[in-house]
């Protein structure tokens, strides 16, 4: 089989983890050797940081990679080291290979792993069950570093078919030598849960996720498991300490597809998402109006006292409170009378988790958005469809319109908890007023499902964010056979994102 190797230039357009993420991500589906260069070159502290070299170890040790900082042949110089090929938080460059070939390469995984010692400085513990076919795996970020960012590189591998991650939709099916993987993994994650410049948790699991999961959705966003997560404790900035649990069930085969193949294989043909929004809009005018269901949630716990700030469940409510009525305020031009602005439930758990004196005070605000009608009575899908969703996804279900806005609020920057809640809903208004069918922090996260699955389209606000932009040119450089277009609409305000999904060679 041959291995034709990827070079990514780590400094490209963002310059920053996104490069890594993305590359690292499209390197574990493929099983693809992939050399990222001049990471974060342009950052104050260039190379990898806490938390991109956890996403980094925590991927090797799921796909069974090998890690080593530089790039080029096995053994050659190990640039931005001292420790002749070991990575390292600091490293400029590094390398994510596999030991290729039919003979060498087991069946399984977990084979390989039980082979050999865990090498990693982050990965904390893997341990594979035979009896239920379960992997159980730990990784600590061991700052405040993101764990949804770590998310962001290991779910598209972890979230494929027990085929290996072959079974893209218009290429072919699960490749000879690849090995399969356990079919239940349960992932626990340290480290940063509501942190500045990052989603929060609950905006993967109530925003994010429901759209990459859903029926409407999952099989051309390649996602075959069934996943649900847990925040068992709330890790705010600057020290972390939150604890993220994370199972997925893959489904098999047609399970996974809803149908099999032509050649009758597991793998049959993902179709392209659309992920559009009838706005009604026609030369910058509204036809009618919309019915949204908007949920707000607050996150947050006090400190240990000795004057630091504490923060009560009655301030969350309170901010959930102020982001619906600004919200409510922000969309009065388009949303009908019919919307409703409600809070979610407060996790009193975290809070009462945050006494110990163990966690920095903290707290964070996600809403999400779902477009129920417009006032034709058609669903607002842009697909001509009647059927008006769900306010509320329910587990494996979708609204084909439904996104978020999430922010951290950071302590010492002298903000209030209010002052979060109203950023975050006035960013969500603006979305909604838009006309777009994602917010762009969804768009973010979705570039890379898009092309390891079927493709598609996708409304979003103009202009697209650079952590998108960035997403779509390591996507096409790491698979030749992708190919992204923006094409401008609604009068420069929209942009249309279309991924094309060709063949991948034979020989690659």
């Amino acid at each position: 089989m041959s291995d034709v190797p990827v070079c990514i230039e780590g400094s490209q357009l963002e310059g920053g983890g996104q490069v890594v993420r993305v590359a690292m991500a499209c390197s574990a589906v493929n099983r693809r050797t992939t050399t990222v260069t001049n990471v974060r070159a342009g950052r104050p502290n260039p190379g990898l940081a806490a938390q991109h070299l956890a996403g980094v170890e925590l991927l090797a040790a799921l796909c069974d990679g090998t890690l080593r900082a530089g790039g080029g042949p096995s053994g050659a110089h190990a640039r931005g080291t001292r420790d002749g090929g070991v990575l390292r938080r600091g490293c400029v460059e590094f390398t994510h290979e596999f030991t290729r070939g039919v003979v060498d390469e087991p069946d399984r995984l977990d084979v390989t792993r039980a082979s050999k010692p865990l090498d990693a400085r982050h990965v904390r513990s893997l341990k594979y069950h035979a009896s239920d076919d379960r992997l159980e795996i730990a990784a600590d970020v061991g700052t405040a570093g993101s764990v949804a960012l770590v998310l962001q590189a290991a779910m598209p591998w972890l979230v494929r078919t027990n085929d290996g991650g072959r079974g893209r939709g218009r290429g072919r099916g699960r490749k000879v030598g690849t090995p399969s993987t356990a079919r239940t993994v349960s992932l626990t994650l340290s480290g940063g849960t509501d942190v500045p410049f990052a989603p929060t948790m609950d905006y993967v699991q109530h925003a994010l996720w429901p759209v990459v999961s859903g029926n409407a959705n999952r099989r051309g966003f390649a996602c075959d498991a069934d996943v649900t997560f847990e925040v068992l404790t709330r890790g705010f900035y600057p020290r972390g300490g939150g604890t993220v649990r994370v199972n997925v069930v893959r489904r098999d085969g047609s399970d996974a597809d809803g149908s099999d193949g032509a050649d009758g294989s597991d793998s049959g043909s993902r179709p392209p998402v659309r992920l559009t929004r009838n706005t009604n809009r026609h030369g910058g005018t509204r036809a009618g109006r919309e019915t949204w269901a908007v949920v707000t949630r607050a996150a947050g716990g006090p400190g240990s006292g000795g004057g630091t700030r504490t923060v009560t469940r009655e301030d969350l409510v309170d901010a959930c409170d102020v982001a619906n009525e600004v919200c409510k305020i922000g969309v009065a031009s388009v949303a009908s009378d019919d919307s409703t602005f409600t809070t979610g439930d407060v996790d009193q758990s975290t809070v009462d988790a945050c006494t110990s004196g163990r966690h920095e005070p903290g707290g964070s605000v996600t809403m999400t958005a779902t477009l129920l009608r417009v006032s034709d009575g058609t669903s607002g899908r842009g697909d001509g469809s009647d059927d008006a969703p769900p306010g509320e996804s329910s587990p494996g279900e979708s609204p084909p319109v439904h996104f978020g806005a999430s922010r951290a609020w950071d302590v010492r920057s002298g903000e209030t908890l209010r002052d979060v809640a109203s950023a975050v809903a006035k960013e969500l208004a603006d979305v909604i007023v838009s006309g777009a069918a994602v917010d762009d922090c969804m768009l973010d996260q979705l570039v890379v499902f898009l092309a390891l699955g079927g493709g598609g389209e996708v409304l979003a606000r103009n202009p697209i964010s650079l952590h998108a932009r960035t997403a779509m040119a390591v996507c096409e450089q790491a698979m030749p056979w992708v190919r992204f277009r923006t094409t401008e609409t609604n009068d420069g305000r929209l942009v249309s994102v279309t991924c094309d999904v060709g063949a991948e060679p034979r020989e690659w």
